[in-house]
């Protein structure tokens, strides 16, 4: 199962299915720092994830006790975010 499966079916998923599920861990993680919100990465959902996820939910006005489509679609559409090097 993947984002845009979540997304796409209209399938709900509790959050504890979620941070056992290492593959979809990893692409909330890729998608998460894609957009600026620095997590562990490693398909696992610790402390540093569970910490940018609340950040992600709360910058695009998205609450729910599960992992909805529309957490899905949103975190997929979300632009990425560019960062310079000095």
């Amino acid at each position: 199962m993947n984002l845009e499966i979540v997304a796409l079916e209209n399938k709900t998923i509790e959050m504890k299915a979620v941070r056992e599920n290492g593959l979809l861990i990893r692409e909330i993680q890729y998608h998460l720092a894609r957009i600026g919100l620095d997590c562990n990465g490693e398909a696992t959902w610790g402390i540093a994830t569970q910490i940018a996820y609340n950040r992600f939910l709360d910058d695009y006005g998205v609450r729910s006790e599960e992992f909805t489509p529309q957490i899905a679609q949103t975190l997929l559409n979300a632009p990425t975010v560019t960062r310079l090097l000095l």
